[in-house]
């Protein structure tokens, strides 16, 4: 069967398409407490790991809504991108994200003050072919708009992408072989197929061959980003 990030089409049999209080002097002498203004360092890692422990919850819950939610502006071509990211997770069978050692950065290049930028360990799982989760470093910069956090993009300059970071994803898997792609069905399919052909050829071999995911991507710019070829956005 065949996952798009869209919609669901079976195609054939065996195939499936388918982010100690400070103190004052008061008026009498006394002391009373105040509460300090969070640090920016501070403030990054909570805003960081609030919003993609938000978008972990939306992953499981299936809700495109909640995703949005986190996205700084969803009608620009960022925030599109982002959007995307959720679908082609979805796509993927990805339920859950890990985060982890959430480190604050300088701010970016070309970025509007207010912007805050921190690098996260990020972890996801393929069902059905991974054992243990995927690990990667993304640099993650959210802004406050509307007095609320968002996330402005999860997908630094020199970050490597992840198949989930390419728009229009479509995903097609056996038992064994998972492929993804921007790609049309009858290109993944046939993807697929050769996939099979391979893994059936190393288990004549060596007597059995392990799941295997394919990306496929569409042309020379979704290649470099899947390479981690810096500068490929």
């Amino acid at each position: 069967s065949v996952a798009s990030a869209a919609s669901v089409d079976t195609a054939s049999p065996d195939a499936t398409i388918t982010g100690s209080p400070a103190q004052t002097p008061g008026s009498a002498g006394t002391a009373r407490p105040v509460t300090p203004s969070p640090s920016p360092v501070d403030e990054t890692t909570r805003q960081v790991e609030r919003l993609l422990t938000e978008r972990s919850g939306a992953l499981a819950a299936g809700d495109p809504a909640a995703w949005a939610a986190t996205v700084h502006d969803p009608a620009s071509a960022q925030g599109a991108r982002e959007i995307a990211a959720y679908q082609g997770l979805q796509a993927l069978g990805v339920r859950s994200l890990t985060v982890s050692d959430i480190r604050t950065l300088a701010p970016m290049a070309g970025d509007p003050p207010g912007v805050l930028t921190a690098s996260v360990r990020l972890g996801y799982r393929i069902p059905g072919f991974d054992r243990a989760d995927r690990v990667l470093t993304r640099t993650v910069s959210v802004a406050e708009t509307a007095g609320r956090w968002r996330i402005v993009r999860w997908l630094g300059a020199g970050d490597q992408w992840e198949a989930f970071d390419l728009p229009g994803l479509q995903v097609a898997h056996t038992t064994s072989v998972l492929v993804a792609g921007p790609v049309p069905t009858e290109e993944l399919l046939a993807q697929l197929a050769a996939a099979e052909t391979g893994q059936g050829q190393v288990a004549d071999v060596l007597g059995r061959a392990t799941a295997a995911v394919v990306v496929v991507p569409t042309d020379d710019t979704e290649a470099a980003g899947l390479l981690g070829v810096a500068g490929s956005q």
